[in-house]
Parts: C-alpha cells; sequence; structure tokens
C-alpha cells in the first residue's frame, strides 16, 4: 500500500486483509525506526465487488476509510470525503483511493494489492 499524505510519501512496510462476518478490512502500517507508526485503512463491506465507492462521513457509510498519524495520542482520522475504486477482487484485491479525513489531511494517489483473505 501506498499513498501521498498532505505532500508526502506514504509507503506501508506491513500490509494486511482481515475478512470479517461484516467485509474485509485492508491495513497499511508505516513502522519508522524511531518505533513510530502511521496506519491506513480502508473498510469494504461484505458483497463488495469491483467499482468505485464514494467516501462521505464515512465512520457511518458501509465504505470507510481511515488514517491514523504518526502520534502517540492513537487518533484515528476518519475520511470525510472521497472514494475507492477497487478493480480486482480475485486472488488478489486491487484498487486505488484519495480521501480528505476530519482534521483536513489529504490522503492522494493511493494504491493498494494485497492477497484476498
Amino acid at each position: 500500500m501506498s499513498a501521498t499524505v498532505n505532500g508526502g510519501s506514504w509507503v506501508a512496510n506491513e500490509c494486511l486483509a482481515t475478512r470479517t462476518t461484516e467485509g474485509v478490512t485492508i491495513e497499511g502500517t508505516l513502522h519508522m525506526s524511531s518505533g513510530d507508526y502511521s496506519n491506513i485503512a480502508i473498510y469494504l463491506p461484505k458483497g463488495y465487488s469491483t467499482g468505485t465507492y464514494y467516501l462521505a462521513n464515512s465512520n457511518t457509510d458501509d465504505v470507510h476509510a481511515s488514517y491514523m498519524p504518526h502520534s502517540y495520542t492513537n487518533s484515528m482520522l476518519f475520511a470525510v470525503n472521497g472514494n475507492v475504486t477497487i478493480s480486482s477482487v480475485n486472488s488478489y484485491i486491487t484498487g486505488t483511493f484519495i480521501f480528505i479525513t476530519s482534521d483536513s489531511t489529504r490522503i492522494e494517489s493511493g494504491s493498494f494489492s494485497i492477497k484476498a483473505p
């Protein structure tokens, strides 16, 4: 998983897709040598397929995304505007994303490709 966060390059060094009875969560985590980390997560509901999903007030919608910045406050910032486009759901889930969080953090040029759980 990779993205541009507020204009800076962000590349996860750990990615995970987790299936639950409600859907799939795709997460990427960037670990820093200082022990600090940040996280981007995208949640897709059960029955997701290829196509574009829009994010608006996404912590209450079916498809949502979040960003946890490099900080020790563990503050999770939910997407309030943006979209996730799923291009494949076969053996790998691949797609792109762009969103703005509740504190105006800009997540742009995002992409992921992860083995489907």
